[in-house]
């Protein structure tokens, strides 16, 4: 099972101002995909996985 985590939680915590934001971190920079769509939540470890290796500056 997930531990999620709210995509308004996740806006806050990383200080997003726009869900557009969100989607291009997934579309090119690895963000973890939503496991639920409405609202969009997301699994709180890959999350925290995807920033503790670098976030948009992970290497390739």
């Amino acid at each position: 099972m997930y531990d999620l985590i709210e995509e308004k939680e996740i806006m806050q915590e990383f200080n997003i101002k726009s869900r557009t934001t969100i989607y291009k971190l997934t579309k090119n920079k690895g963000f973890p995909a939503a496991v639920l769509n409405y609202p969009k939540r997301y699994d709180r470890k890959a999350v925290i996985e995807w920033f503790n290796n670098g976030g948009i500056n992970q290497r390739a």
